[in-house]
């Protein structure tokens, strides 16, 4: 199983999002778990905006092969609003030997634009 994770400024840490890959399907807060084939690579994008641009929601934006691009917008942040990004992890909660890959992974900070947040 792989998880990627966003932690906010907060006292406690709070996880504001997670996306996890286990049993053949990527699970995401607030959306039905969707297919993935074993073995196959996915192109994953999250968009969310950070302070003044904070809406209390995110994009997730999820590419399998040879497929046109899933894209869910309007999730709801679990605590609200985001004003900044101090931790972003990746890591492998399997109980059992197994392998995850990570490539091209970006991490952009743009000014918001007309009817598209900052991200």
């Amino acid at each position: 199983m792989f998880k990627e994770a966003l932690k906010a400024a907060d006292p406690v840490h709070a996880i504001l999002r997670n996306v996890s890959v286990a049993g053949g399907k990527l699970h995401a807060p607030g959306v039905e778990p969707i297919d993935v084939p074993e073995g196959a690579w996915l192109h994953v994008e999250m968009e969310c905006g950070f302070g003044p641009q904070a809406t209390g929601t995110w994009t997730l934006a999820v590419t399998l092969p040879g497929e046109e691009p899933l894209r869910l917008e309007g999730l709801e942040h679990r605590h609200g609003k985001l004003e900044k990004l101090d931790w972003l992890g990746f890591s492998s909660t399997a109980d059992h030997p197994t392998a995850f890959y990570l490539d091209n992974i970006e991490l952009e900070n743009t000014k918001a634009t007309a009817g598209k947040p900052a991200r």
